[in-house]
């Protein structure tokens, strides 16, 4: 009887317990800033469960957040994880093109501190995919505004450079 009992208890150990996905986020931070004639923003990416936006442009600037549901995080989280960041040049730069679309990816993890910057369409497709599916993740969420310094980190090769100062007027 104590046999049966202990078969049927390991039974229900084994074979009742559901796996959960717990696939961890690859890197300690992923920032996509996007830039071009009518916007310029950035997403942030990091192990929590917490998504970060800054439109910079058109002013004034502003910062935002969404909640990710655990679905979208494990998602998200399995996508990346094929994304070997170290195997792309950091910059995709076409000479002829003067306006146009521009990206910037940081990518943070314990070893690795990486800048990808894209103008025009000399990129990897594959790069351009993960952009798309970046921004498509994005666009499904509801963002909420926020008062919280968050750190996008250097976004000096993606903001336009700042105007001059007005002329001093004479006395």
């Amino acid at each position: 009887m104590r046999k049966t009992v202990l078969l049927i208890t390991i039974g229900c150990l084994l074979f009742g317990c559901k796996k959960e996905e717990t696939t961890e986020f690859p890197f300690d931070s992923l920032v996509l800033s996007s830039s071009n004639l009518a916007e310029i923003n950035s997403i942030k990416f990091t192990r929590s469960d917490t998504l970060y936006f800054q439109r910079n442009y058109p002013d004034p600037p502003q910062n935002f957040y969404a909640i990710i549901s655990n679905d979208k995080k494990i998602e998200l989280n399995q996508y990346l994880q094929n994304l070997n960041i170290n195997k792309y040049k950091p910059f995709f730069y076409d000479e002829n093109l003067d306006d146009g679309q521009s990206y910037l990816l940081q990518v943070k993890a314990k070893d690795t501190n990486k800048l990808i910057f894209i103008h025009g369409s000399d990129a990897p497709k594959e790069l351009y995919n993960y952009i798309d599916s970046l921004i498509a993740l994005k666009e499904d969420l509801n963002f909420i505004p926020t008062k919280q310094v968050i750190d996008f980190g250097n976004l000096s090769s993606i903001l336009p450079i700042p105007p001059p100062p007005p002329p001093l007027k004479e006395n």
